[in-house]
């Protein structure tokens, strides 16, 4: 890993985005490691490096990057600069959870006094099922599309199975600093998958929330095409939004030419995740790379 480029791709980062910042520090199991020492009192880089396989100077610099994050703070102590933990960094994430909670909720408050309105709630006042069903994502006009189009090292059948197996998604699913614990697959069409999520273990308890990515096979075309339907959904609150996803595999040079087209209907996402939907697909499929490479 290039830490010195890393490091100054993070200074511009923070200008732009701190919870972009703060995600891209804690990607990197090292600098998690080094937090969870760190949560247990301060210590330097010399202790810091005989508790790991890494030398002094690659210490230092997984330390400036948490430094720059917030996650870090040091001070000279004579000849020593120890490190101690702070929770700078995670300030721009808990507020941005926090507004996209208040959101979501908002919505799914207006959206049951609508459904109340028009009669379309059971006897406990809560939405019928049938709401839901009667979004077709197929046919349903897109507001927004998202294109990534990578190239992978695998065989386009490899790479297909990676998207299909519920063992391999376990491993690659979700954006850096996050993983899968399950998933689920019944692979067919119209068969459903599900693939849960869990937080990083530096988020507070308090600024999580239960979540998983599910929906519906459309298209099964192995080893050329995948459609289906994305639904991210809060275990507490239901789907908070559906989309369309479409992935093709093409032979390469390279491996095999990805493309994933993914399309947005209403309700939107909130704007947080709309702005980070890229970047997570792009960590994610870093993920499969490495995957497939080994």
């Amino acid at each position: 890993m290039d830490i010195d480029g890393e490091r100054e791709s993070l200074v511009v980062m923070a200008s732009k985005d701190p919870v972009r910042t703060a995600f891209a520090a804690l990607s990197d199991p090292t600098r998690r490691a080094i937090l969870e020492r760190l949560a247990a009192g301060e210590a330097g880089v010399v202790e810091l490096a005989a508790a790991s396989t890494l030398t002094q100077p690659a210490i230092t610099k997984h330390l400036e990057v948490l430094e720059r994050a917030g996650f870090v703070a040091r001070a000279r102590d004579g000849t020593r600069r120890p490190a101690r933990l702070q929770l700078e960094g995670l300030a721009p994430v808990e507020d941005r959870l926090r507004r996209a909670h208040g959101e979501w909720s908002d919505r799914l408050d207006r959206l049951e006094a609508h459904l109340a309105a028009r009669g379309e709630t059971d006897e406990q006042g809560a939405p019928m099922s049938e709401s839901r069903a009667a979004v077709d994502v197929r046919s349903a006009t897109p507001v927004e599309t998202l294109v990534i189009e990578r190239t992978l090292n695998g065989t386009p059948e490899r790479v297909f199975d990676a998207f299909t197996d519920p063992e391999q998604l376990q491993q690659w699913w979700w954006p850096n600093g996050f993983t899968c614990p399950a998933a689920e697959v019944d692979l067919r069409v119209g068969g459903t998958y599900r693939i849960a999520m869990e937080w990083p273990d530096v988020i507070p308890v308090e600024a999580r929330f239960s979540h998983h990515m599910a929906g519906e096979y459309y298209v099964i075309d192995r080893p050329h095409r995948l459609v289906m339907s994305g639904w991210a959904v809060n275990d507490e609150q239901g789907e908070l939004f559906a989309t369309l996803i479409e992935v093709t595999f093409e032979a390469c040079d390279g491996g095999t030419a990805l493309t994933v087209r993914q399309s947005y209907l209403e309700p939107l996402p909130p704007a947080g995740a709309m702005a980070g939907a890229e970047q997570g697909w792009s960590e994610q499929l870093g993920k499969l790379d490495r995957l497939l490479g080994h």
